[in-house]
């Protein structure tokens, strides 16, 4: 997918000029439960950079963020880009989520704090994924098992709630 001007915002010494979004190797449009997805841009430097982090947000329909991270989450040390072009592949796990569509934005930021650092661009809701679910009901935006339950049987009283 090419990345117009209008779907990037950020400081533009570093752009995102091109993103794709792969299923073992392939395009994929469809994502399900514990699919391995990797997604893979472009980007233009237009200086050496220390300090970058990488990273994505899945918004849903009406632009709520469901889930994200970034490379700071790795514990690796900073990563750099030289001057010029690179492209960066990163994967993740497909969460159980609502069937729903959703997009992807991707973003490359430059410090070492996961919330304060300058946003060097962000490429927003460039694709979209369709997620769905293979026999399962999810009752919300995801599904939080349960830990514990426990039925007790009461007299015809309810005073011991």
């Amino acid at each position: 997918f090419v990345v117009s001007e209008k779907d990037r915002g950020g400081a533009g010494e570093v752009m995102i000029l091109m993103a794709s979004v792969t299923k073992d190797g392939l395009p994929v449009s469809t994502v399900k439960k514990n699919d391995e997805i990797t997604v893979r841009v472009l980007v233009f430097s237009m200086a050496a950079k220390d300090r970058v982090i990488f990273g994505y947000t899945m918004k849903d329909r009406i632009g709520n963020a469901i889930f994200g991270q970034n490379s700071l989450c790795l514990g690796k040390n900073p990563l750099s880009l030289e001057q010029g072009y690179s492209i960066v592949e990163y994967g993740f796990l497909w969460p159980e989520v609502y069937p729903d569509e959703y997009t992807l934005t991707v973003g490359i930021g430059e410090g070492t704090d996961a919330l304060a650092h300058t946003v060097q661009c962000w490429a927003h809701n460039i694709i979209s994924l369709a997620a769905v679910t293979e026999g399962i009901a999810v009752h919300g935006i995801f599904n939080n098992k349960l830990e514990r339950i426990v039925v007790v049987p009461v007299g015809h009283s309810s005073s011991q709630l």
